[in-house]
């Protein structure tokens, strides 16, 4: 989601609950082409990184992944479990009229 000031927010939603997806060879790279477009190319455009629907499996694979990315970039990154409430998470930081487009 692009802010009116070029910053933006990434929501991303884990729909897996499989371990050998979550590191199967595809998706490690994917992973690692994610953290490094967002860390080494727009550092300063991000402005928050939501991960929804974190299952304890994701959270496993989220500790290896975690030192890898860099703090001002790990700063940014918020999980939440399928408990939490995404939406109203994302209208602290989000115009409700901007949610509504996407």
């Amino acid at each position: 989601i692009f802010l009116p000031d070029n910053h933006c927010i990434s929501v991303l939603h884990v729909l897996s609950r499989s371990l050998s997806l979550f590191l199967s060879q595809s998706n490690l790279s994917m992973t690692r082409a994610l953290i490094s477009i967002n860390q080494d190319y727009y550092p300063e455009r991000l402005s928050l990184c939501v991960i929804f629907n974190t299952t304890r499996i994701f959270r496993w694979f989220w500790r290896l992944v975690y030192p890898f990315i860099d703090k001002k970039t790990r700063d940014k990154i918020q999980l939440l479990s399928p408990e939490d409430n995404a939406s109203e998470m994302l209208l602290e930081h989000i115009d409700p009229e901007m949610l509504e487009m996407h």
